[in-house]
């Protein structure tokens, strides 16, 4: 897998967490939606693009079921960081739900999202 050369605390404002996308079988996964008034704190992984292509593939960008979209985000000092987000594919998205324990379990939630940014 490529390297993760640094993880950043960071917020995403103007979007929110929710379990709203959901793949053929009626599993609900995690997504970060655009929302004027709220903010999502996670972390930003800087990684070579080996990283990202591996991430790419965990996320499934190929089969449509996330896709990766340019945000900036801010870290603790407030500096700001052009980043990649995964969302959930638009044919993905439903109804919010709740997600099975498992899920919860294994995505560990210590990160309700993850950004990578690599250089350019």
């Amino acid at each position: 897998m490529g390297r993760i050369r640094q993880a950043i605390r960071s917020r995403l404002k103007g979007h929110c967490f929710a379990f709203n996308n959901c793949d053929e079988n009626g599993e609900i996964y995690a997504n970060i939606v655009p929302d004027p008034a709220t903010e999502v704190w996670g972390v930003v992984y800087l990684c070579d693009t080996e990283g990202l292509l591996k991430m790419d593939e965990f996320e499934g960008v190929a089969d449509g079921y996330y896709r990766r979209i340019p945000v900036i985000v801010e870290n603790d000092s407030g500096e700001q960081i052009k980043a990649t987000a995964y969302i959930a594919g638009k044919s993905f998205v439903g109804d919010p739900g709740k997600p099975s324990r498992e899920y919860l379990i294994v995505a560990n939630f210590a990160n309700p999202f993850a950004l990578v940014v690599y250089p350019l």
